[in-house]
């Protein structure tokens, strides 16, 4: 970070090193542009700046990265692959998913007491492909309080 701002690195070489980030594809992503001409004159420190507050995930398929009342605290880019928000089906449009600590609870008493057996089945309303960004509006839109 700090020979980006010091000036110790040639303007030649901070400009070319944005197009090598992550393979090119986080100057692809909308989070970080939302059309070529903003991404031709977008200043070079900028997505260096924000890779380096970035943590590269690899995740697998039908991993859950993210839940609906998981306090918000990161915005995900997608580089590559597929994400999709899931949710129960029902007669008013879709239940998201109870929150863990919700769904431990109904867990413990099933244990005590008499099961129906009923599974839920979560199916996707909503996709997330490479290029793609996720988690900004739970961030921005809506932030809780934090307690200490």
């Amino acid at each position: 970070r700090k020979l980006l701002n010091d000036g110790t690195l040639p303007r030649a070489v901070v400009g070319k090193l944005p197009h090598d980030l992550f393979g090119g594809r986080l100057l692809k992503n909308r989070f970080v542009v939302t059309d070529r001409c903003l991404r031709q004159n977008l200043p070079p420190r900028l997505p260096l700046l924000l890779a380096l507050s970035m943590n590269q995930r690899h995740v697998s398929s039908k991993e859950v990265v993210y839940y609906c009342y998981d306090h918000p605290e990161s915005v995900f880019l997608v580089l590559w692959g597929a994400f999709a928000n899931v949710a129960q089906p029902d007669r008013l449009g879709g239940c998201s998913e109870l929150p863990p600590c919700v769904g431990r609870l109904f867990r413990v008493s099933e244990q005590f007491g008499p099961s129906k057996g009923t599974k839920h089945l979560l199916y996707p309303y909503q996709l997330f492909c490479g290029g793609s960004y996720f988690g900004e509006a739970e961030l921005l839109l809506h932030p809780r309080p934090r307690r200490s």
